[in-house]
């Protein structure tokens, strides 16, 4: 990430958290030999680390998610990345971020790695509570972790500056699997087996959070970020049991698997069919004592009552949005046939295949009258563009060619479900 970028994103996220609303009259963020401040002076007078007066304005935002884990019991199905909810984006940001970059205390050491350390562990920090949650329910996880963005060249937007996308895990070696091994992978989640938390206690995938730029664009969307995003990874191992962490990832116009997921994130939160967030919880009444008093934010009891509202476990808390509708599968001509996994005048399929989920490219979809129902025909000559269809990027699942036949031989993957990871809470 060049220093450029990192200096603009720094102080866009800084705005977004509060912080230039706090800053004394004449205080700037970048001193006047271009370098980032690190001590500010806020209006009250005091000076403040900047590294610890970030987590002091989300101390608010930390305490809600602590309330919600608290009030659902769900913190260990978040670390397992299995079986969760919208709601459970308040879990997800809260138990990924770093630990010091929340605590906001002083470096363990003074050298410049430690510095530059601590910089990308707040900008995550900030990224991630600044970003609008949006869950990819179960049956859909697969597809997002293992599917093909658009084309190279193709313009992603984000709908908004940053925008967290989170979904059950995804074992890492599915994931990141070619072609010809990606089928023993689906045929292993198919069987049952994906409901394991983990792949020979091999990481999961469980969303990325990404980053936008602002431009010129009227729609209140926002250019993909290429320079950086961050996977959300579930780790188990003896050093790190049942943790999520965010990793790094710059360079997203490189065709890594790593870049290859954050921009398919990105290219689903384009689609249509992203619902609207439930309604949040109302807000218990104030007594009159408090009235005139400085807000403190929501008393713990309140905190609570709302985390244990069933429009909490929806996402109303984050206004989180779900995908709802069920990814297009493009119309087509009568005379049409299924792709065939074979060539033409070659010798005939054998085995079964995987076709990865994919986007389509002026795809023709309908359009809808004032009824909601399709105003004609997508194929024929009865088809007017603009009037019956339109065209427009689609989704399409991932699917078998050739279903009928047996799966190619060898060894199917086993997935395996670390014992620790099922034991009740009283047992932890």
């Amino acid at each position: 990430m060049n220093a450029g970028s990192i200096e603009a994103t720094w102080l866009r996220l800084l705005d977004k958290v509060g912080v230039m609303r706090h800053l004394a009259p004449g205080q700037n963020l970048v001193a006047g030999n271009g370098q980032l401040e690190g001590v500010v002076r806020l209006a009250d007078g005091r000076d403040w680390d900047v590294l610890e007066l970030i987590p002091w304005l989300l101390r608010h935002d930390f305490a809600d998610d602590r309330a919600y884990e608290a009030a659902t019991g769900r913190g260990s199905l978040a670390r397992t990345a299995q079986q969760l909810r919208p709601g459970d984006a308040a879990l997800i940001r809260y138990q990924s971020v770093s630990p010091d970059a929340m605590s906001g205390q002083p470096p363990h050491s003074d050298t410049e790695d430690e510095a530059v350390t601590r910089v990308h562990q707040a900008l995550a920090l900030m990224a991630a509570y600044t970003a609008w949650p949006h869950f990819i329910p179960a049956p859909a996880a697969f597809d997002a972790a293992t599917g093909l963005p658009p084309g190279p060249g193709t313009e992603l937007r984000l709908p908004a500056e940053t925008a967290l996308v989170f979904h059950d895990g995804i074992p890492l070696p599915a994931v990141t699997a070619d072609d010809e091994a990606l089928h023993a992978h689906v045929t292993a989640m198919a069987a049952g087996a994906g409901k394991a938390a983990f792949f020979d206690r091999n990481p999961l995938i469980v969303g990325g959070l990404l980053m936008g730029c602002p431009d010129d664009d009227t729609d209140n969307t926002y250019l993909l970020d290429q320079e950086q995003g961050w996977l959300i990874v579930a780790v188990n191992s003896d050093d790190a049991p049942n943790q999520l962490g965010l990793m790094p990832v710059t360079h997203l116009e490189r065709p890594s698997p790593a870049a290859r997921i954050l921009r398919n994130y990105a290219a689903l939160l384009g689609l249509e069919g992203w619902d609207v967030p439930p309604p949040v919880p109302g807000r218990a009444r104030s007594g009159g004592k408090s009235k005139g008093k400085k807000s403190r934010g929501p008393s713990p009891a309140e905190r609570r009552r709302r985390a244990r509202t069933p429009q909490a476990l929806a996402g109303a808390l984050l206004r989180v949005r779900s995908l709802t509708a069920p990814p297009h599968r493009p119309a087509l001509p009568v005379q049409a046939k299924p792709a065939s996994a074979s060539e033409p005048g070659g010798p005939a399929a054998q085995y079964r295949e995987w076709r990865r989920a994919h986007f389509t490219r002026n795809t023709r979809v309908h359009l809808l009258d004032e009824h909601g129902q399709p105003s004609g025909p997508v194929y024929g000559p009865e088809a007017i563009e603009g009037v019956t269809f339109t065209r427009r990027r689609t989704w399409v699942r991932g699917t078998w060619v050739n279903e009928h036949l047996p799966p190619r031989p060898g060894s199917a993957p086993t997935y395996a479900l670390d014992p620790r990871l099922v034991r009740s809470p009283m047992e932890s």
